[in-house]
Formats: structure tokens, sequence, C-alpha cells
């Protein structure tokens, strides 16, 4: 998790970098783009620590995700942006997408645009505050046998 987070910092100031030498204007919001990618880099890390102990245990679960991280990959607006239509099957989509609610709102608040899936956001941000906690103390517990499984 922290060196996601330094990993984060690094990222942030390459963007500030190529966002000013492109001449990309910055939001007013924009001082809060930190702590949107700290939301961001924290659903990443949910989402290993879930997967990390069966993923240890069952070759199933690698294969699985391996299966469908191109499918959620190509879903998640890396390569477009999220039609603010709710009537979209991509914005329906995008709404239990974390990763695609966190990039939205994270460009939204860095850039200026207009943040649309707030409410989403908010909510995904509070299953992340009450999850990485239990599953960094769950992982802590079980870290021990998948070190001995390995």
């Amino acid at each position: 998790f922290i060196v996601s987070i330094s990993d984060l910092g690094i990222r942030f100031i390459l963007v500030i970098i190529a966002a000013t030498l492109f001449g990309q204007e910055f939001g007013p919001l924009f001082w809060l783009s930190p702590i949107a990618g700290l939301v961001l880099v924290s659903s990443a890390s949910v989402l290993g620590l879930v997967l990390a102990v069966p993923g240890s245990f069952f070759s199933d679960v690698v294969k699985t995700l391996q299966s469908i991280s191109l499918g959620l990959f190509i879903m998640s607006p890396v390569f477009y942006a999220v039609p603010a239509d709710p009537a979209s099957p991509l914005y329906f989509f995008n709404q239990f997408n974390p990763f695609g609610i966190f990039l939205t709102n994270f460009h939204a608040i860095t850039f200026g645009s207009d943040p649309f899936m707030a409410g989403p956001y908010l909510i995904w941000i509070l299953v992340l505050a009450i999850l990485l906690p239990l599953f960094l103390a769950y992982f802590k517990l079980v870290a021990p046998i998948i070190i001995e499984r390995l």
C-alpha cells in the first residue's frame, strides 16, 4: 500500500507536468485531486487484498481474473469518457465499477469537468473506508499461512 501511494505521488507529478506541457487547464477543485488519487489507489489495494488470499490457494481465481480483466479494462473509462446520460449502458455499468467511478471523478476533480457520478463515488468511498482496514487486518492474519504455502 505504501509503495502504491509513492507510485501515485510520482505519477501525479508526471500528470501535472504532462498536462502543463499540453496546455490542459486545471479545475477549481484541483487541490482535492491528491485525495481523489489516494481513493483510486485504495480501491485497487482493497481489490488486491480481497483476491490475494483465495488467489494464493486456488489457481482458478488467478485464471478467472486473467480472463475477465481485459473486459473490465475495456469497459473502464481509460479509452473513453463516461457519458453523463443515466440511460446509457456505460453509465449504468460504471456506477458499479469502482475503477470507472474513481477514474471519472479523478479526471473531473483534476481538470474541472462536472463530477456527475458524485453519489456512487461517495458510496464507494464509504465502502472502501470500511473494507480497507478490515482486509488489512485479515491479510495480516493469513499472511503467515500464505507464506508457508508458497
